[in-house]
C-alpha cells in the first residue's frame, strides 16, 4: 500500500513549492539590475506555469480517483488548488505593482 503520509507528502509538498524557491532565487539574483520590478515580472512567468499546472492537476483528481480507484489521490486535491491560488496572486500582485495598478 502506498504511505502518503510517511514521505509521500512532505515530498508533495517540496515539489509544489520549489517554482516559488527558484523565482525568489532568480529574484534574488537579478535584484541588483535598474529596475528590480521588471527582474520580477521576468521570472514570475515560471509561477503562471506552476499555477495552470497544478490546477489541472486539481481538476483531475477526481476522475483519476473515479478510474483508477487510487483514493491516496483525494487528499493531494486541496493542496493543489491552494497552491494555485497562491501562484496566481503572487503572479497579479507582483504584475499589478509593475504597472502601477490600483487594487
Amino acid at each position: 500500500m502506498f504511505q502518503l503520509k510517511k514521505w509521500g507528502l512532505p515530498a508533495f509538498h517540496l515539489v509544489a513549492i520549489s517554482p516559488l524557491l527558484l523565482v525568489i532565487a532568480a529574484a534574488a539574483a537579478t535584484l541588483l539590475g535598474f529596475i528590480p520590478t521588471l527582474a520580477f515580472i521576468g521570472t514570475t512567468g515560471l509561477l503562471t506555469n506552476a499555477a495552470m499546472l497544478s490546477f489541472t492537476l486539481m481538476l483531475a483528481m477526481t476522475p483519476i480517483m473515479i478510474l483508477t480507484g487510487w483514493g491516496w489521490t483525494q487528499p493531494l486535491k486541496r493542496p493543489l488548488g491552494l497552491y494555485a491560488f497562491m501562484y496566481s496572486a503572487i503572479h497579479f500582485l507582483i504584475f499589478s505593482s509593475a504597472f502601477d495598478f490600483a487594487l
